[in-house]
């Protein structure tokens, strides 16, 4: 699991008040086994994007339903 890209999660989630803690994530766990709600998914990666000046298409976050694919998502973009 990417350490770089969890932290970037963690503190867009903290930028928008959301309690998230992903210390001890495997990148098994749902989003909603996080308490992640799709409201909250979209304000972390709003917040991600708005930080690091990319876009993550609509069409490669439909599917996310574990904290590793959000993670490998957010990694592909960062790659670019």
């Amino acid at each position: 699991m990417n350490k770089e890209v969890l932290k970037m999660i963690s503190d867009a989630a903290s930028e928008s008040n959301i309690s998230l803690n992903l210390s001890k994530v495997t990148g098994d766990e749902t989003l909603a086994q996080l308490n992640l709600d799709s409201l909250n998914s979209i304000a972390i990666i709003v917040a991600i994007e708005n930080k690091h000046g990319f876009h993550i298409a609509d069409e490669d976050l439909t599917n996310i339903k574990t904290i590793g694919e959000f993670v490998k998502v957010i990694e592909h973009y960062l790659h670019k």
